[in-house]
């Protein structure tokens, strides 16, 4: 192996492995951003039921599944749950009958004893916050699939693999040239 070749593997490998450590950060930060966007949706969409529910109790129901229809297709999988501290199922909107849930003990026993948490019910994101209503306090969940999201970060991650692909040929082109440029003194050295 000539040392114009070592010279361009060596320039290529190193440039590809940038290239992937810049990728899998982009990638990373992308995936952590979305979760944490959703996470905020869904914040905002529990805060909203827990209001309701306050002012209106049990008369709500109605109000908040109207509401739930209209602004299901904002959200895949969309579930919205209300329960007593002691597990009792006050209200549920579920867009489909299989995206019904029950919440464990435990479950209920974290949420109620964090506040608030953001967690995972299959592979749906959830928000679940504990509402202190006087005599009767409640607990809301909130769960759905953020496909808009995850459909985002699979563009993202085929945008990172092409640019990925891409910039390992041209350092391997811009090696190839570097090597040439570097090795060209010592070749007239050797020929002198």
């Amino acid at each position: 192996m000539t040392i114009r070749t070592k010279i361009t593997l060596l320039f290529t490998f190193l440039v590809a492995i940038l290239l992937l450590l810049t990728a899998f950060s982009v990638y990373y930060f992308s995936s952590v951003q979305r979760a944490a966007s959703f996470e905020t949706r869904l914040y905002g969409r529990s805060h909203n039921v827990a209001q309701l529910f306050t002012l209106l109790g049990d008369s709500s129901n109605a109000v908040m599944r109207k509401i739930d229809s209209s602004n299901a297709p904002f959200y895949t999988n969309k579930s919205v749950h209300i329960y007593s501290t002691s597990n009792q199922r006050y209200y549920a909107f579920d867009s489909r009958p299989s995206d019904d849930f029950t919440l464990s003990s435990e479950q209920l026993g974290h949420i109620i004893t964090s506040g608030e948490v953001a967690f995972r019910l299959g592979d749906r994101d959830a928000f679940g916050q504990y509402e202190k209503n006087g005599n009767r306090p409640f607990v809301v969940v909130v769960a759905a699939k953020d496909t808009e999201g995850y459909l985002w970060l699979n563009n993202l991650r085929k945008i990172l693999i092409g640019s990925w692909f891409a910039g390992t040929l041209l350092s391997m082109a811009t090696g190839i040239l570097f090597s040439r440029q570097l090795v060209r003194p010592i070749t007239s050295i050797i020929k002198e």
